[in-house]
């Protein structure tokens, strides 16, 4: 495997050289400290819990959770909710298997279950979307590497497999209905064997995800891809590169991140010679959006980008130190929550980003938190290394 698409592995195994480094510590970081003195007092104030883990996670030692990686999040309603993701296989981490984990009574009880398939062995889920209770896809690899999509119409009790046809990594899968959909994805830089960050594809589907056509080839690799309605969308990915399309997806014109490579102060400067991608895009409507921003490298600085007009204009709504932001997610014009891999804390908005509080995850490790997802603000997730998280409000 490519080493940007085992980054859920790598990260694991940092986990454990920082436990041994550092142990656990509680300590809020600097950049929350500062920020609880500048934030709005919340009516409801949150903590996040661990609301499950696999049971096979049991027998590993808290520093080895991270193996156990819940990638991202469809939250259908308040009831139900499905993750995918990745865990160890019966020989332990030298194997993974892709599992979907599903909830149908607001997270109750959860269902576990490895996406299985004939001479087909899934050993990553990236990306998870269901249009209602019954019918969603799932994206990743198989042990060789190549992208797969698989599709449920009885809400993951059973899925049928697809290759993609497209030599890219799927990182993101969008629906807006039974038959209409978009994937994106990511490949090695022209010239390397491995990585991310080079050449990819924008896919649509007329007819469920059977077939796959490539809307327009870009220069770099994607990471989301976001529709408001059938004719107004986003997608980011690396080198700070945001697209925009609004007549459906027929073309697509680059806005200005203001992350992008030499955009990011005066040359020769530490901050000059970070590379910066887009991880999360969010709107809640045709004006007012947010995206999430990690440096490509190791995730040590981070950004929350905010427009209000389309993205014409974008700008640095906050600036993380020593942590990446890997995604930014608002239910309204102002309530909204970040996630970073400095996962101690979650943050959460409500004044639309002008200010954010960190609201604790109650957990045994230090986790990254790799997306979010809510049906309101009393039913919301978050998915990463090790558990499923719920927000508790007191």
């Amino acid at each position: 495997m490519t080493k940007i698409y085992n980054r859920f592995v790598l990260i694991a195994l940092g986990l454990i050289a920082a436990f041994a480094a550092v142990g656990c510590n509680g300590d809020q970081p600097a950049d929350d400290r500062q920020n609880a003195n500048q934030q709005v007092k919340s009516e409801k104030p949150g903590h996040w819990v661990a609301q499950y883990r696999s049971p096979a996670s049991k027998a590993y030692e808290a520093s080895y959770l991270a193996f156990f990686s819940y990638n991202d999040i469809s939250v259908v309603s308040s009831k139900v909710v499905f993750v995918a993701g990745e865990i160890p296989g019966p020989k332990g981490p030298s194997e993974f298997l892709g599992v979907v984990v599903r909830t149908t009574d607001g997270g109750e009880t959860w269902t576990e279950s490895p996406v299985e398939q004939p001479g087909l062995k899934v050993s990553r889920l990236n990306s998870i979307f269901f249009v209602d209770p019954n019918l969603g896809w799932v994206v990743g690899i198989d042990s060789k590497d190549a992208g797969v999509i698989l599709k449920t119409t009885d809400g993951g009790a059973t899925w049928a497999a697809s290759k993609i046809g497209f030599k890219q990594i799927p990182t993101r899968v969008f629906f807006h209905d039974a038959n209409a959909g978009w994937m994106v994805g990511a490949n090695p830089r022209l010239g390397e064997d491995e990585g991310g960050g080079g050449p990819s594809d924008i896919l649509s589907t007329t007819d469920g995800g059977a077939t796959w056509q490539s809307k327009r080839r870009i220069s770099v690799s994607l990471h989301d891809i976001f529709f408001l309605d059938r004719m107004t969308g986003w997608a980011g990915g690396t080198d700070g590169a945001i697209y925009h399309t609004t007549d459906g997806g027929q073309s697509w014109n680059t806005q200005r991140s203001e992350v992008e490579p030499g955009t990011m102060g005066p040359s020769l400067t530490p901050e000059s010679r970070m590379k910066f991608a887009i991880r999360g895009i969010r709107f809640v409507d045709k004006e007012h959006g947010w995206a999430s921003v990690a440096e490509e490298e190791d995730d040590e600085a981070g950004r929350i980008l905010a427009t209000t007009n389309g993205g014409e204009v974008w700008t640095r709504q906050r600036i993380v130190d020593g942590s990446g932001v890997a995604h930014v997610f608002f239910l309204d014009g102002s309530t909204g929550w970040a996630a970073t891999n400095q996962g101690q804390y979650i943050h959460y908005s409500q004044d639309g980003g002008l200010s954010w509080t960190g609201e604790r995850v109650e957990f045994e490790q230090k986790t990254d938190i790799y997306r979010l997802g809510a049906a309101s603000a009393s039913h919301a997730w978050a998915v990463g290394g090790g558990a499923i998280f719920y927000r508790v409000t007191e």
